[in-house]
């Protein structure tokens, strides 16, 4: 496997990367911009949806 993309789950690329090695963890695009919002301030939430 070269790559896997998930959701973030904690010790999910742990338990990836234990079976396969070398393979490269991404977590999924949906999920980087949704758990972006905790880092924002509630105005700016617009321009980043």
């Amino acid at each position: 496997m070269f790559f896997t993309v998930c959701d973030g789950l904690k010790g999910l690329p742990d338990s990836i990367g234990k079976v396969f090695g070398q393979v490269k963890v991404q977590t999924c695009l949906a999920h980087l911009l949704r758990n972006g919002f905790g880092y924002a301030s509630k105005k700016h939430w617009p321009g980043i949806a």
